[in-house]
């Protein structure tokens, strides 16, 4: 009697041996089950492949919620591939969802622990949620793994000047710049901590170069002007700001120092527009008040100057 009659079909759909007895037949059968195994994984791996893809189009098409569904489907079919947690992270980064991002990269770094994307990524992570710390230490595992990531050793730098460690910081930049001298964010870094140390001409070089290689950057334009006015050069820090405001029309900050500006002028009622522009924005934005109210006073308003300085 054959150990595995003719009739005998495993679930997969797969028949065996006919005909064959004992060992024979088993060791067809097992070897049919391997096959198709092998085959459903292959198939598996490209169906996976393929859904990666897909996300990745997502994500181009910032659809960011359809993105993590294909995500999540090519790790049904493929759990260890670091790709699909790399994609997921990227789409929680876009949705702001900062602590399911570093989830994510957790995974990437479970299978790759030398994937210095996924400890960059995390660090940026923990940027946004003020776990400043973790962010160093991120950072400096992804120098660690990749040298010549210039962008690491500007957001390390960017974070030592929350710390007050401006010499760390501007040890950071410059080699940022070392590695990459069209790295816009390192000399808009370097300037914050010169500007911070009240080195404003040297500041107002590295904002200037920030601006050169990146006439987008809001931030480096935002403090060439703060420098400008400290060096007394009111109508060009003017300019500065204008530039900031067409970039960003919501920055309180730029319509603030604007009136600061233009207070030092003497043109006061510039200043008085660009500081209630600023408060329009944003009601809590005491800087500006102090403008509003010194204007106000030198254009004989004291009664108003007087509100003005309370909101102070």
């Amino acid at each position: 009697q054959p150990l595995i009659s003719r009739r005998t079909i495993i679930k997969t759909g797969v028949a065996l041996g006919i005909g064959l007895t004992g060992y024979q037949g088993l060791r067809y059968a097992v070897d049919k089950y391997d096959k198709h195994q092998e085959a459903q994984k292959l198939k598996n791996v490209a169906e996976g492949t393929n859904l990666i893809t897909k996300g990745n189009t997502l994500l181009e098409q910032k659809q960011y919620e359809k993105a993590l569904q294909a995500f999540d489907q090519s790790l049904q079919l493929i759990p260890q591939n670091k790709n699909a947690f790399l994609g997921k992270g990227i789409a929680f980064i876009q949705l702001k969802k900062y602590q399911e991002a570093i989830n994510a990269y957790d995974e990437v770094i479970k299978i790759d622990p030398k994937d210095s994307s996924a400890f960059f990524n995390r660090g940026n992570c923990f940027s946004q949620l003020d776990q400043y710390q973790a962010a160093i230490n991120d950072y400096t595992e992804a120098i660690k793994l990749n040298p010549k990531d210039d962008q690491a050793f500007t957001n390390k730098g960017l974070l030592f000047i929350k710390f007050n460690k401006y010499e760390d910081a501007i040890q950071n930049f410059d080699q940022a710049i070392e590695i990459n001298s069209h790295n816009s964010d390192a000399y808009f870094g370097k300037g914050n901590v010169l500007e911070k140390t009240n080195k404003y001409k040297e500041a107002l070089i590295a904002y200037q170069k920030a601006t050169e290689l990146d006439p987008q950057n809001s931030n480096a334009f935002f403090g060439k002007g703060n420098v400008l006015v400290e060096l007394g050069r009111n109508k060009e820090a003017l300019i500065a700001y204008d530039r900031v405001i067409a970039l960003d029309p919501k920055n309180t900050d730029a319509f603030a120092n604007r009136s600061l500006a233009f207070n030092k002028l003497g043109e006061y009622k510039e200043a008085l527009k660009s500081a209630n522009h600023a408060i329009e924005l944003n009601s809590e934005e005491k800087w500006a008040f102090s403008q509003k109210g010194y204007a106000l006073g030198k254009l004989g308003d004291y009664e108003e100057a007087i509100k003005a300085y309370d909101e102070y």
